[in-house]
């Protein structure tokens, strides 16, 4: 049986994991300062007409709607279509909220799901293995609610690829962005670390961001 795709509404992208992002998966996006994580999540959500979430455990709503604006993507209009929500929540209380996503999910109808940031879920706990359990209970959530989900994480360490270093363990796939100073200019290049059942690129690939969002060269 084929594993189904979807477009990921980035240029470039869907060709270097082997035509798109397996319907279900949980992809980690992880990077350094500047490196387009957020522009990564929300070109994912806005690029198409399905149902999407944008949970955000730091920015406002409003500031993630004005940065969507740069890009041209108008998200006032996809939330009045009821298809389209931003949730900000608290990161201390973290109880109850794969109930509260769930429920949004289904009133949603959302199929693609953007977490901002697990550095962020994180916080309330400094057991590792609670985080894992935690990640693993959101896997299974949104495999249930058949979403595809863009799970971004901060890189503070040189060397690491995720916050914690347990996320690309749990994840299906896993996307590095970065952006190194390279003589006087900055350049952003990225790596398909790991992406479950596909034949991905194993190069570096450089990528620009411009007005119109995200581009893989």
């Amino acid at each position: 049986m084929l594993m189904q795709r979807i477009t990921s509404g980035i240029p470039g992208f869907d060709k270097i994991v082997g035509g798109g992002i397996p319907e279900g998966y949980m992809v980690l996006v992880s990077g350094g300062c500047g490196a387009g994580k957020t522009v990564f999540g929300m070109q994912f959500l806005c690029s198409h007409d399905e149902g999407g979430i944008y949970v955000s455990f730091g920015e406002e709503p409003d500031q993630l709607r004005e940065i969507s604006k740069g890009f041209g993507w108008h998200t006032d209009k996809m939330e009045k279509s009821k298809k389209f929500r931003f949730l900000r929540y608290d990161p201390f209380r973290i109880e109850d909220i794969f109930e509260i996503v769930e429920n949004n999910i289904k009133e949603t109808q959302a199929r693609r799901i953007v977490i901002d940031s697990i550095s962020s879920l994180g916080v309330h706990s400094d057991n590792v293995s609670e985080l894992r359990r935690t990640l693993f209970q959101l896997d299974n959530l949104m495999k249930k609610n058949k979403c595809t989900t863009i799970l971004v994480s901060e890189i503070t360490e040189p060397g690491k690829i995720s916050k914690f270093g347990i996320e690309e363990f749990v994840c299906d796939g896993v996307v590095v962005l970065e952006n190194t100073l390279a003589g006087t200019k900055y350049k952003r290049r990225m790596h398909i670390m790991k992406m479950r059942g596909s034949e991905h690129s194993l190069y570096a690939h450089e990528y620009v961001i411009t007005h119109n969002g995200m581009k893989v060269m």
